[in-house]
């Protein structure tokens, strides 16, 4: 699997409103940071269900195979992160080997969250503003500055 993650999403985050004609603050990207750090922290304490779904599709576009399976994470008394599976995977899958590689990032890898500690990684540029979902925001384009072997980047675009 490529090493480098390449996706394009859009965050709204909460800071309040502005005037679309309004500058960007000069300190957007850390702005965003700090936002994304203290959503991580609090993401680090909740307890959830976990639902993997991975559709095959042949030339056509049809749907061929399909992987489910469903995990519960919990939190032990000591504050250990866990994991047990509900039930017993599915797998209906007929042209896709997956790799224990694949399964851990699917697992493991969640939702970029831009922390402070990980903003010297990657270079930020303001794009401009964007409505999205009804809200004024700013669009931040975010790239890594260097690509690390064994390091899941992100390349992309968030909206604050």
């Amino acid at each position: 699997m490529n090493p480098r993650i390449e996706v394009c999403i859009a965050f709204i985050l909460a800071f309040g409103t502005f005037s679309p004609a309004a500058e960007p603050p000069p300190d957007l990207a850390r702005r965003v940071a700090q936002r994304e750090a203290a959503s991580e922290a609090e993401r680090s304490r909740y307890t959830y269900k976990q639902s993997l779904t991975l559709e095959e599709f042949d030339h056509r576009g049809r749907k061929g195979g399909l992987y489910q399976e469903r995990r519960e994470v919990i939190f032990l008394a000591n504050g250990e992160r866990t994991e047990q599976m509900i039930g017993r995977p599915v797998s209906t899958l007929k042209n896709l080997r997956m790799t224990e590689e694949d399964f851990h990032d699917m697992r493991e890898i969640q939702p970029l969250l831009f922390t402070t500690d990980r903003l010297s990684f990657y270079e930020t540029k303001t794009k401009g503003d964007e409505l999205m979902d009804g809200v004024d925001c700013w669009v931040l384009q975010v790239r890594p500055r260097q690509l690390l072997e064994g390091m899941r980047m992100f390349e992309g675009l968030f909206c604050r």
